[in-house]
């Protein structure tokens, strides 16, 4: 009876642990979708958008290889999660990305975002998926186009951005991206679907007057996306569903090491 007992016991664990394994981040390219007026994007596609009846082609691209010869270009990053488990009070979500560029030093093109950098408008975040196509049924829009953030940080060796939040940066041709998002009142999610997290939006700006760098590869990882709950508690997603990291010009820098937790004081303080 009691090898019943215990054979029975340790099931039921290793059924909650493969229930709570689930969960997971991805990363794509949208350098097939539409631009609007002052680089808006009008379409947005999560990684399990691709293939879908009337939508992008699968498989998703993994590399992006701009020919670097346009001010006016723009180009779309598509972060999303599943969670481990039900979150029927789900508030935000904050999502960091780690960069490395296969040069000495972070070139021009990358130093961007923070006033004073080679290209402050290069990097913009976006939430709104109201105007999604119909086939978009790889991820579920959570925010229904009420969602509030923005890039809170861009952090490099020349702006590390204070207060300073312990990140991942390895050296000197690494950068750290920090996207927040919140909700004016608290939406349930299920585990069993994918979700979008944010867009973020890469300009060209002064990629022709003063900005080198464009065309050195590199390589983009979604380290983490934290999403918030008020019971249960947060969830913080760092496993790859299908895809984590996209390459730059076919970049194969070294991946960038594990990002470490923010709070959301640590995200609030960036506002100050």
């Amino acid at each position: 009876m009691k090898k019943i007992t215990l054979l029975s016991v340790i099931l039921l664990t290793l059924t909650a642990a493969a229930a709570l394994a689930q969960g997971g981040i991805d990363l794509v390219w949208n350098d097939h979708l539409g631009y609007g007026n002052g680089g808006v994007v009008t379409e947005w596609a999560c990684w399990s958008d691709f293939g879908q009846v009337g939508g992008p082609p699968a498989p998703p691209t993994t590399d992006y290889n701009s020919p670097c010869d346009a001010d006016g270009e723009f180009v779309g990053m598509m972060c999303s999660f599943k969670l481990n488990a039900d979150m029927p009070d789900f508030f935000g979500i904050t999502a960091i990305l780690d960069g490395s560029i296969e040069a000495t030093t972070l070139p021009l093109w990358w130093e961007m975002w923070n006033a004073g950098s080679c290209r402050p408008n290069g990097l913009t975040a976006d939430a709104d998926f109201t105007a999604l196509r119909a086939y978009k049924k790889g991820c579920l829009d959570p925010y229904s186009g009420l969602a509030y953030g923005m890039v809170i940080a861009y952090q490099s060796p020349t702006f590390p951005v204070p207060p300073v939040v312990k990140s991942s940066l390895a050296g000197p041709n690494t950068f750290r991206t920090k996207v927040a998002w919140v909700l004016v009142g608290p939406v349930s999610l299920l585990a069993s679907n994918e979700y979008y997290a944010t867009g973020l939006a890469l300009t060209f700006e002064n990629t022709l007057s003063g900005c080198p760098g464009c065309s050195t590869p590199g390589r983009i990882t979604l380290n983490e996306i934290l999403v918030d709950g008020i019971e249960p508690p947060s969830q913080r997603l760092t496993n790859a569903l299908h895809n984590q990291t996209i390459g730059w010009h076919g970049g194969e820098a070294a991946g960038p090491t594990p990002a470490q937790n923010s709070t959301w004081g640590q995200v609030k303080s960036l506002y100050r």
